[in-house]
């Protein structure tokens, strides 16, 4: 998962300045390991980003899909590397619409690099570094972002607003059981689920220095 990665990459990084300034490898290096429990392994994504979508687009009336399918033509034949950006792939299972809105989203813009759309995470980065495309982003304006900051639940106003169209977009498949639970909870955290997220950054941690320690020992094998 990124949430692992990044540590990893990171590191490694670290260790190529280290060796540059030093001009040789360290003699000795330690990685402080995170006791935790054998985290539950899941099984790797076996569909493309662009069979998930043409999947979800089968289950739907193709008047609402036809230019969307067009769109997603018109990417070329590399269409699938295109679609591992995670703000094109968002724009294409929302329909093309921002999740805290509904306002249709300019294709041209959001492949140009534009400032005007963000990734949100639906549960605050502050609380659950949770990097999960299927269960804790959206794609939304920019302004909706900075508006919703680390607050959560989604304010009141906008699950109102957003409700019918979250629910089709649960019921078609476009956002997971678990996402759909997120947008659309009125609660706050309470004290257990703030324990567990902890937890569960334990066992991030623990996976990402079990690699980095495996990685190094191959790396650097006379270290």
């Amino acid at each position: 998962s990124s949430a692992v990665k990044r540590p990893v990459y990171q590191s490694l990084k670290i260790m190529h300045e280290i060796n540059k300034i030093q001009g040789h490898a360290p003699k000795k290096i330690f990685v402080e390991m995170a006791r935790t429990n054998k985290p539950d392994l899941k099984g790797k994504r076996t569909r493309t980003r662009q069979q998930q979508v043409i999947e979800l687009y089968a289950k739907c009336d193709e008047e609402d899909v036809r230019e969307l399918k067009h769109q997603m033509e018109s990417l070329g034949e590399y269409v699938d590397n295109k679609l591992q950006s995670d703000k094109l792939f968002l724009y294409f299972i929302q329909f093309g619409k921002s999740a805290y809105s509904g306002k249709m989203i300019d294709l041209e813009k959001l492949m140009s690099g534009s400032k005007v759309y963000d990734i949100e995470h639906i549960y605050p980065q502050a609380y659950v570094k949770d990097d999960s495309i299927i269960n804790n982003k959206v794609l939304v304006f920019s302004e909706e972002n900075g508006a919703k900051q680390d607050i959560y639940p989604i304010k009141t106003e906008i699950r109102k607003q957003m409700s019918g169209i979250w629910t089709t977009w649960h019921h078609v498949g476009a956002i997971s059981n678990e996402k759909y639970k997120r947008l659309t909870r009125s609660t706050p955290f309470n004290e257990d689920e703030k324990y567990g997220f902890i937890n569960r950054q334990l066992t991030e941690t623990s996976q990402s220095t079990k690699a980095i320690a495996q990685i190094l020992n191959e790396k650097y094998p006379e270290t």
